[in-house]
């Protein structure tokens, strides 16, 4: 999931990035995470990534949309994959329970593009920024009403 005005090759079909494209992002952030987003060039994030001699600027149109597409990754989508649900039928313990292990094991396998994203934000163009800035207010904020759920279920204090 891509934010609008991002140059990034998606799957036609299913409208989500592509193997190679995700592979990219994954390394890349490896990358910048070990080193820094200046001393990464796009030749080194090629040669652990590509297949069949595609350059990741068939998939991205620069250094600069990998680093946005990280830092989107890391807090916008997991909102967008876990919507609060209003289903009175399901178990609200439960509920919150499942979406509190899945805030812990993707948030675990994304450290890497959480550490990138908030070194590094400075390196995206203003309007990227932005976005960003405003895809981490929503998390925060989707996050803070998670731990009111487990205040009000389970009585802990905040």
């Amino acid at each position: 999931m891509i934010s609008p005005g991002t140059d990034i090759v998606q799957d036609k079909e299913e409208g989500v990035l592509t193997y190679t494209a995700l592979k990219i992002l994954r390394v890349a952030a490896e990358s910048f995470y070990e080193q820094d987003f200046n001393s990464v060039g796009m030749r080194m994030v090629a040669s652990q990534t590509i297949v069949r001699g595609r350059s990741p600027y068939h998939y991205f149109a620069s250094k600069k949309e990998i680093l946005f597409a990280i830092i989107l990754e890391a807090t916008r989508d997991f909102i967008a994959d876990h919507p609060p649900t209003k289903n009175a039928t399901v178990d609200f313990e439960q509920y919150l329970q499942m979406l509190v292990e899945h805030h812990f094991y993707y948030f675990c396998e994304h450290r890497h593009a959480l550490g990138v994203g908030y070194r590094e934000m400075y390196n995206l163009t203003v309007d990227h920024q932005e976005i960003a800035q405003k895809c981490r207010l929503q998390y925060q904020t989707q996050h803070s009403k998670i731990y009111q759920d487990w205040h009000r279920c389970w009585r802990i204090p905040l």
